[in-house]
């Protein structure tokens, strides 16, 4: 049992080195180009029509898959003002309703975004826009920091069951 659960956080450091590194070299990317774009401007007064699109694409894998590792780590904002008062067993009930709440939206989020992605891929549903990408390549990390987001909370809310 105690290897098992070895492996297990073995394999969570891994994905979690490789979420951090797309998240970093999407921010270096971004910067790079930005910082190019502003030179090229100022130089040239020529501009990259496209930049923007790329970079809001980007800002939804960043964000997304960012708030998995702050799920994880228990870093999201909560309602400490009147839970606070509040004595251990019904802040430990408050928190289980909330952990509920935030799971069946998380699945939710995962059932339709996921459902969203496949019918986008299936329909070759491409953005209206300057590069006019196909939708599903940015799409796809909903589904997957959703999920990985409610994994996470319920984990929290096993671990808050089994714990008296």
């Amino acid at each position: 049992m105690g290897s098992h659960n070895g492996e297990t956080e073995a394999l969570s450091r891994v994905v979690w080195v490789m979420v951090a590194v797309a998240c970093v070299l999407l921010v270096g990317l971004d910067t790079f180009w930005l910082a190019g774009d502003v030179l090229s401007r100022w130089l040239f007064s020529k501009t990259w029509s496209g930049l923007f699109e790329i970079t809001e694409y980007s800002l939804l894998w960043i964000t997304l898959l960012g708030a998995g590792w702050v799920t994880k780590n228990a870093g999201h904002v909560r309602m400490d003002l009147l839970v606070g008062r509040l004595g251990p067993r019904p802040q430990r009930v408050v928190r289980i309703i909330a952990l509920v709440g935030s799971a069946v939206a998380l699945a939710i989020m995962v059932w339709f975004t996921a459902w969203l992605t496949i019918h986008d891929y299936r329909g070759g549903i491409k953005y209206t826009t300057v590069l006019e990408p196909p939708k599903w390549p940015v799409e796809m990390v909903m589904p997957v920091g959703f999920a990985i987001m409610l994994l996470y909370v319920c984990r929290d809310l096993y671990r808050l069951l089994k714990s008296r």
